[in-house]
């Protein structure tokens, strides 16, 4: 017979940096069909937008040099799915999104 005792698990659980500040951010509408809209309610600064295709080839990019909303101009994208990577003042972080024909 074995027995254990004075087991102890211990730990802290925290969410990574890219994900507490893809929370602050919203992107609408999504599908998009001409334009996107990216924006945060904290005055998160954005520096960069690129637009990637699921092979990883920039299709879109856009320097803002810190603007807190941006809309971007998607109507020129093929359907498919698309990753726009942010870059801010407080980090990077990417979303996903779907664009659509009409």
């Amino acid at each position: 017979m074995f027995m254990v005792d004075d087991f102890r698990v211990s730990g802290t659980i925290t969410a990574g940096l890219n994900d507490v500040l893809a929370n602050k951010f919203s992107m609408f509408p999504n599908p998009a069909i001409n334009k996107v809209t990216i924006s945060n309610t904290e005055n998160i600064l954005v520096n960069t937008v690129n637009i990637t295709d699921v092979n990883g080839r920039i299709v879109l990019a856009n320097n803002y040099n810190g603007v807190n909303a941006v809309e971007l101009n998607v109507s020129d994208l093929n359907t498919g799915i698309y990753f726009i990577n942010i870059n801010a003042s407080e980090g990077s972080l990417t979303k996903k999104l779907m664009k659509n024909e009409l």
